[in-house]
């Protein structure tokens, strides 16, 4: 499990909302918020100061999935195609939490399910994280080497111009597994068709779930990675008191009714930990995992 990511939070921004690419949808940050509409946000690296904002303001970077071609034009399509894959999956995370909250099975038809399943996989590679990671480091210096070793050490300018387009190229690598791929050439997709829903509610209103700038916890017992094994999960909270992961067959739903707090509390703890910043509707409990352990 990663336990690196990346946050931006803008308290006061008046940059036009084009340019502002959320890599944790405001559509599922709504349903952590609280009676003000706010939340409450922590950083895990000191000060690790508590302060209050809307949802807007949080997991936003300007131009994030913005693509330059050769003549400086910018290419917003990755960031349209969310968009509408947002606006697809809202109606279909709020008929899971109306139902898990009502004690019943939300009852997905298989077109629900595919966009469910997509939303799941564009999530879990769309933050800053993946682009961070693309393993293009050795690669790129291992090329430097063998250019040098031909023509000569290279200028600081022409190193820093190199520089510059290998960090241009990792962008759009990651931009176009992240947003422009099919989503039906993956092979995380094809795992996802062939599970059903786990569908965990807290019932206590007391006790709630973190969302974390690394959303996504997945659970690998030991010696047990891929997520084709049952053994396997990948917990994504939609909801202040739901989290849903892949499980079970296909076609098969089922809610799990949440009771011990410690689970709850390590589920919270394990999203603090992966994520640099971790926000909730409750102030106490932002302040209690940002305390030192």
């Amino acid at each position: 499990m990663s336990n690196i990511s990346y946050i931006h939070l803008k308290r006061k921004t008046k940059v036009n909302t084009s340019t502002r690419h959320h890599y944790i949808p405001r559509m599922l940050l709504k349903r952590f918020v609280n009676d003000a509409g706010k939340l409450y946000a922590v950083g895990k690296q000191p000060p690790r100061q508590v302060f209050s904002t809307s949802p807007e303001n949080l997991f936003v970077e300007s131009h994030l999935y913005t693509q330059i071609d050769g003549d400086g034009n910018r290419n917003i399509s990755a960031e349209e195609n969310f968009a509408k894959l947002e606006r697809n999956a809202d109606p279909i995370i709020e008929k899971i939490v109306r139902a898990a909250r009502a004690h019943q099975k939300p009852g997905l038809t298989p077109n629900e399910k595919k966009i469910w399943d997509e939303f799941l996989y564009r999530q879990w590679i769309r933050v800053p994280q993946m682009r961070d990671n693309l393993e293009m480091e050795d690669i790129y210096q291992d090329a430097l080497r063998e250019a040098e070793g031909i023509f000569g050490p290279l200028a600081e300018k022409t190193r820093n111009d190199l520089d510059q387009k290998k960090e241009e190229a990792k962008k759009t690598a990651w931009v176009q597994a992240a947003v422009l791929s099919d989503a039906s050439d993956s092979e995380v997709m094809d795992i996802l068709a062939l599970k059903g829903l786990a569908i965990a509610v807290i019932r206590n209103p007391k006790k709630s779930f973190v969302i974390g700038s690394l959303p996504i916890i997945k659970i690998t017992p030991s010696g047990h990675t891929h997520l084709a094994d049952p053994r396997v999960e990948a917990l994504l909270p939609i909801a202040h008191d739901i989290i849903v992961t892949p499980g079970y067959s296909s076609g098969t739903e089922k809610i799990i009714d949440v009771t011990d707090t410690q689970h709850i509390r390590s589920i919270n703890r394990c999203m603090f930990e992966q994520s640099d910043w971790t926000v909730s509707r409750s102030r106490d409990l932002v302040k209690s995992l940002a305390r030192p352990r």
